[in-house]
């Protein structure tokens, strides 16, 4: 489920980064489950973490998910006016660009969409918090021909030290 690990990597930014001006790096632990609405089972698809760097002078967070073993990186774009509004890249060629807005200059919450033309897949979801370390991302799965909503995705988000971020990638 690639879509669910590029879209959920904007958890969790705290407004004490965007006033310092300074660079901001967070680690996550990301649970996520996938609702199946053509068979109707629930599938726990597994555990990734990710960390991402906030670089408010550059306009940009820039985010890496790690899952057996493998590393992605997205670019989240910052863009203007007011700097709440991203584009997002990857540098895997089979998850398209991801487009959204976030709710307040904290960066905390967002909407997001992806389409993945091949797959015939749309993608919506949102990111919200709901305490200081902990966040939940739900994302609907349509199929862009029917319009049918084939899946919800959830992200369970937990915010996690540098040494288990480190312990769990074993990137020492």
């Amino acid at each position: 489920m690639k879509v669910t690990v590029a879209l959920v990597i904007l958890a969790l930014l705290t407004s004490s980064a965007k006033a310092n001006q300074e660079p901001f790096m967070r680690y996550m632990k990301i649970t996520v489950t996938f609702l199946n609405f053509d068979t109707g089972e629930r599938s726990n698809i597994g555990t990734t973490y990710a960390s991402y760097d906030l670089r408010i002078k550059d306009h940009e967070i820039v985010a890496k998910t790690f899952e057996k073993g493998k590393a992605l990186e997205t670019r989240f774009h910052l863009q203007t006016p007011e700097y709440l509004n991203f584009v997002a890249k990857t540098n895997d060629p089979s998850i398209p660009e991801m487009r959204g807005r976030f709710l307040n200059s904290d960066y905390e919450e967002c909407i997001m969409n992806a389409d993945f033309i091949e797959q015939k897949l749309s993608v919506n979801g949102i990111l919200t918090k709901i305490d200081q370390s902990h966040a939940l991302s739900v994302k609907t799965m349509t199929n862009s021909l029917t319009g049918k909503v084939v899946g919800i995705v959830q992200e369970q988000v937990e915010l996690i030290s540098e040494e288990a971020f480190l312990t769990a990638t074993v990137q020492k």
